[in-house]
């Protein structure tokens, strides 16, 4: 599908990429032995693709295969430090890296690099193509290059491995599409598709995919983080869930509609293995609400956290397949919420790697994205948005709202109805009120009041213009 997507759209570069901020005396030499132990074990990073033609299945086939020829001997460094600001440097080399269009069938599928940034202050940095990982795979392999380069720093034999071969997930999918199971799935979506509004977005216009998005990231005050651990304890819910309810109520209400569709990323890893394994299994699927303005804060949050449990129970069956229900209904995806609360700390030794997702793939809207901030373990969240249809400033715009909006939706008791929580933030409305209006709001009159106010101010000006006649 991953392989379909970049043909659709070919100058969208379909990536995910990743940094660590390892602050510490980092031994490069065994960070590179860890990164060739664990590409080898996983598999995923030392897939190839062949083009349609170079292999003996026909003109129109794509191989797959792991070539452990390309099992990297060395990582990548760069010494930015004699920049005027070696981070900025960094983040230009990186951001330049995944935006880039990759060759699907001459060049490696993966890459990783260490940036110098300051004195004992490395960015480790890794990005692959989304035809052979997603951003779960890229976490097991960041956790499990820091395993084994603990082990070797303390001179141990790395613990077992728990990831499988990329066949096993080919095993799989085989094994899925004989059972009974994916017809279950398959009349769960078409069911789901055919109740699906129209979806709507804060642009109201469509675009192609983007590489590189307007972004805005925001760490949620402490106040707002644990009011957000106790409301979900409070209605017996996880956090992820609460806030997609809340994205749902926001996107409804900033739109004035009743009807919101969100798309929502699946792991699609249903198996014990499957999660400790790297590999592409990331799925997208919709999930439809109804927010009224009567709706109450508890009846939204449950019924997210049904449709939510009812993707989960399904999530397998492939988004190319559910895109064909949705095609089939007139209805399409709605902006994208990605809750990835799976912890963003790695372990080197005794040195902290600090995760930051800089790309999770292409952005046809808007996508935000729920992480841990590793500095002190409160929620942030990043909003962006493709160039083709927001501006920065609308997404730094969302992203003050809709932190002030989940801080309300958090707070408020379970019967507050949903019209009753207000969008704007304070800077909007003193923006409404005094400089868009020119001042303070004016006193209350009546129109013949209004109408002679302005006759004695501009008693010598023209009052009704009809053609000709003054």
């Amino acid at each position: 599908a991953m392989w379909l997507a970049q043909q659709l759209h070919p100058h969208a570069a379909h990536s995910v990429a990743h940094y660590m901020d390892v602050r510490g005396d980092l031994n490069f030499d065994l960070l590179v032995d860890s990164v060739r132990i664990t590409a080898a074990e996983t598999g995923s990073l030392l897939t190839r693709l062949l083009a349609p033609g170079d292999g003996q299945d026909g003109p129109h086939t794509v191989r797959q295969f792991v070539d452990a020829a390309i099992l990297p001997t060395e990582l990548e460094y760069y010494d930015l430090t004699g920049s005027p600001d070696p981070i900025a440097a960094a983040r230009e080399w990186m951001n330049a890296e995944f935006t880039a269009r990759i060759d699907l069938y001459s060049t490696p599928l993966s890459r990783s690099a260490v940036l110098k940034v300051g004195h004992l202050r490395y960015f480790w940095y890794a990005r692959a193509h989304h035809t052979v990982i997603d951003g779960f795979g890229s976490a097991v392999v960041a956790v499990r290059t820091g395993e084994v380069y603990t082990a070797l720093e303390r001179g141990e034999i790395p613990p077992p491995r728990k990831a499988r071969h990329p066949r096993a997930f080919v095993e799989a999918e085989a094994a899925y599409r004989a059972s009974a199971r994916i017809e279950k799935d398959r009349a769960y979506w078409a069911a789901v598709s055919a109740e699906l509004p129209e979806p709507v977005s804060f642009s109201g216009r469509t675009a192609e995919p983007s590489s590189f998005n307007h972004r805005c990231d925001r760490t949620l005050d402490l106040h707002t983080d644990q009011a957000l651990a106790s409301a979900a304890g409070t209605y017996k819910t996880t956090v992820a869930a609460l806030v997609v309810a809340a994205f749902a109520a926001y996107l409804a209400r900033a739109t004035d509609t009743d009807d919101v569709v969100l798309t929502l990323p699946m792991a699609a890893r249903v198996t014990a293995w499957a999660r400790s394994s790297a590999s592409m299994t990331a799925n997208a699927v919709p999930i439809g609400a109804r927010v009224e303005s009567t709706t109450t804060i508890a009846d939204l949050i449950d019924n997210i956290g049904h449709r939510i449990g009812g993707a989960l129970r399904h999530q397998l069956l492939p988004a190319a397949e559910i895109a064909g229900d949705l095609r089939a209904s007139g209805a399409t995806l709605g902006p994208t919420i990605n809750p990835m609360l799976f912890g963003d700390r790695i372990r080197l030794g005794d040195l902290d790697a600090r995760l930051d997702l800089l790309t999770s793939g292409p952005t046809a809207d808007m996508a935000v994205t729920l992480h841990t901030n590793s500095d002190n373990g409160q929620m942030r969240v990043d909003i962006e948005g493709n160039p083709a249809t927001y501006e920065l400033a609308d997404i730094e715009m969302h992203s003050a709202r809709f932190a002030r909006f989940l801080h309300e939706f958090a707070t408020r008791q379970p019967d507050c109805p949903i019209g009753s929580i207000g969008v704007l933030t304070e800077s909007d409305r003193q923006l409404l009120l005094h400089e868009w209006s020119g001042g303070a709001p004016a006193a209350l009159a009546t129109l013949p009041e209004i109408f002679g106010r302005g006759v004695r101010r501009a008693a010598d000006r023209p009052a009704i213009v009809d053609g000709d006649t003054v």
